[in-house]
């Protein structure tokens, strides 16, 4: 092991003290001055305000033959048709939006069955929403089928993609918030495709960057871009209304083995507030370089102990297929780590130092979602 604390190592074996999961550890160190009554919101998050909701529910019939539609998967062992599924997963939606103080229902809209509109009647509606909102926030809520690959939203007659909204958003909203929340199969993909949209416009990585520019955009979505989502589990997993604030968990798998993501393109990921200059200005701090770290930050850990007998600490990104093995080899006591993934940084010590600490942070997430 070296005795520069920045550097890795390839001794790995270590006698376990202390075994801390990155977001625990990131509970302790982060700097946040939260709300009393929302302790979850600090410096990092813009401030709450008041939103416009749309609500689509797309489940038809029919679809245009040149896309490949996925179609919400039914929940194991459910004996319920998937159109009174949907209904139900539409009104889960309308009951939580209505119990949250300061969202205000705008449009619903449901393609249950055979009753379809067309694409285009949507980037109307959405349209019209964005230039008649008077308030600082609207989130566009779809749930339904969805393109196979792309996350791409599924009507009678094509599809809409990220880029369609994004375009309608810089044409009459550009400068507010704008939140969508797409809970469908492949919506994972909308994450990247908002990071690459960023990254085309010179956006840098981290909030600071997309205030500047007054572009305002977070994508949240009920799966990975290679996942499958089910009716439901969503809803019933990931949407919790804690003190009138309706709040979607990231990075949570389901029990249908689908992994959520909070993608949150507006909040200060360096150590500097809103109004300092932002600490990651280099040219290849992108999103696209970031953000698949970022949603890794789960599977990093670091463990503190000893190497014959002389205090040291790792930080391990486990593989994903590796992570129960590892929790049990470290209860046994002995582990070498680099048997259970990489091995990020490591050294000699108590704890890292805190440039190793603000690397990892930067490079993995803040915060629990």
């Amino acid at each position: 092991m070296s005795d520069n604390p920045s550097s890795s190592t390839s001794k790995s074996k270590v006698d376990v003290g202390v075994l801390c999961k990155l977001t625990d550890e990131l509970d302790i160190m982060q700097c946040t001055e939260p709300d009393n009554d929302k302790p979850w919101r600090g410096w990092r998050y813009l401030p709450d305000v008041d939103g416009d909701v749309m609500i689509i529910s797309s489940h038809g019939e029919v679809y245009p033959s040149n896309v490949s539609v996925a179609r919400k998967l039914v929940p194991r062992d459910s004996t319920t048709s998937r159109l009174i599924l949907a209904r139900q997963e539409y009104d889960c939606i309308l009951d939580l939006c209505k119990q949250d103080g300061t969202r205000h229902i705008t449009y619903c809209y449901t393609d249950h069955g055979s009753l379809q509109a067309s694409k285009g009647y949507y980037l109307d509606r959405i349209k019209k929403l964005l230039i008649e909102c008077k308030r600082e926030l609207v989130i566009l809520f779809y749930t339904g089928e969805s393109e196979k690959g792309t996350g791409n939203w599924c009507f009678k007659d094509g599809v809409i993609s990220f880029q369609d909204i994004y375009d309608l958003y810089i044409e009459h909203f550009k400068g507010k918030r704008l939140c969508i929340v797409s809970d469908c199969s492949y919506s994972g993909n909308w994450v990247k495709e908002c990071a690459k949209v960023y990254d085309d416009q010179g956006i840098l990585y981290c909030g600071h960057h997309s205030r500047e520019k007054d572009i305002l955009v977070s994508v949240f979505t009920s799966c990975q871009a290679y996942q499958e989502a089910t009716l439901l589990a969503y809803e019933n997993e990931c949407m919790h209304i804690v003190v009138n604030d309706l709040l979607f968990r990231g990075d949570e798998t389901l029990s249908s083995g689908q992994t959520t993501i909070n993608g949150l393109f507006t909040d200060i990921r360096c150590n500097n507030k809103p109004e300092e200059e932002c600490k990651y200005t280099c040219s290849n701090e992108t999103w696209t370089n970031i953000l698949p770290k970022y949603y890794e930050f789960s599977r990093v850990y670091i463990v503190h102990g000893k190497d014959k007998g002389r205090p040291t600490w790792h930080y391990v990104l486990v593989d994903e297929d590796k992570v129960q093995q590892f929790k049990d080899k470290v209860a046994s006591g002995n582990i070498d780590v680099a048997d259970y993934g990489e091995v990020l940084y490591s050294g000699w010590g108590e704890n890292p130092p805190q440039d190793i600490r603000d690397k990892v942070r930067h490079c993995f997430g803040y915060y629990k979602d």
